[in-house]
């Protein structure tokens, strides 16, 4: 169902072998490094390493639309050690600014479902200006998050927080108290494993959930929060950690 690698049909092939382990939410992903020119939409890195996967957990990645997963955060919690392919191509100045953007298309019927744009970002995804964050530590995308407030009636983070802006992610996730005074604020239902549901129905009347980055006001929505299934059940974009 997917493009696979095959070292034997490369020319700039290096073995390595090492063997590495990656953990997921549903299992653990494994194979061994190896080492070749990586291209990404005509952008060729070279002398990269990267895993190989031989063990995959589950079904998750056997019926996934994607052929492999790249590593967007920092070398200090790359497995193995393996310098990422951002962090390589920026060592080799192959790219005209050292960043990377995502777009994310909430219509699923769009013709440009996302993009990752290597060394730029494009316009056309956005109005206004871009509103930058430091990196509070160099690990995740980690930043400071002053306060979140929910309509006019709940703020939590009060002191201020800490953050993690990630793609790999697929809810909003929090610590269990305040997520929880959060749902009821909202009147969102538990579930198991920390999810949460709402009837669709009110997703027009839900309060507006907004997050304070840098000084600047982020205002979510309920059509940006909540994580619409198809029939019956709409699962709210929201969980738990511990």
């Amino acid at each position: 169902l997917h493009h696979r690698y095959n070292s034997k049909k490369s020319s700039t092939y290096v073995q390595n072998g090492t063997d590495f382990s990656i953990r997921y939410g549903r299992g653990s992903l494994s194979g061994f490094i190896s080492q070749d020119t990586v291209t990404l939409a005509g952008l060729k890195v070279p002398n990269q390493q990267f895993a190989e996967a031989v063990k995959q957990p589950g079904i998750v990645f056997a019926v996934a639309r994607f052929d492999g997963v790249l590593g967007m955060a920092y070398p200090t919690i790359s497995v193995d050690g393996i310098t990422p392919v951002f962090d390589t191509a920026m060592a080799a100045k192959i790219l005209p600014q050292n960043i990377f953007s995502f777009y994310i298309n909430r219509d699923p019927a769009g013709e440009v479902g996302g993009e990752l744009m290597l060394g730029g970002f494009d316009q056309q995804y956005f109005d206004g200006d871009l509103h930058y964050v430091n990196v509070t530590r160099k690990a995740y995308w980690q930043i400071k998050m002053d306060e979140v407030q929910v309509g006019g009636t709940l703020t939590l983070c009060k002191n201020g927080c800490q953050a993690i802006v990630d793609t790999g992610t697929s809810m909003i996730t929090g610590p269990v108290q305040e997520v929880r005074a959060l749902q009821k604020a909202i009147g969102a239902i538990p579930l198991l494993m920390g999810e949460y549901w709402i009837d669709c129905k009110r997703i027009p009347s839900l309060p507006v959930v907004s997050f304070s980055l840098g000084g600047k006001m982020f205002n979510l929505t309920g059509e940006n929060y909540v994580l619409k299934v198809r029939p019956p059940l709409y699962r709210i974009w929201w969980g738990l950690y511990r």
